[in-house]
């Protein structure tokens, strides 16, 4: 139980850490052009 909490909060964090690196990047790209 403990441990399925701790693997959806893991993918949680890659899913947020993943979005704010594209948006940031997208941000550069945009910012740019």
């Amino acid at each position: 139980m403990l441990v399925h909490a701790i693997e959806i909060l893991l993918v949680l964090c890659i899913l947020l850490t993943a979005w704010f690196v594209g948006y940031v990047i997208y941000r550069l790209v945009t910012d740019e052009s």
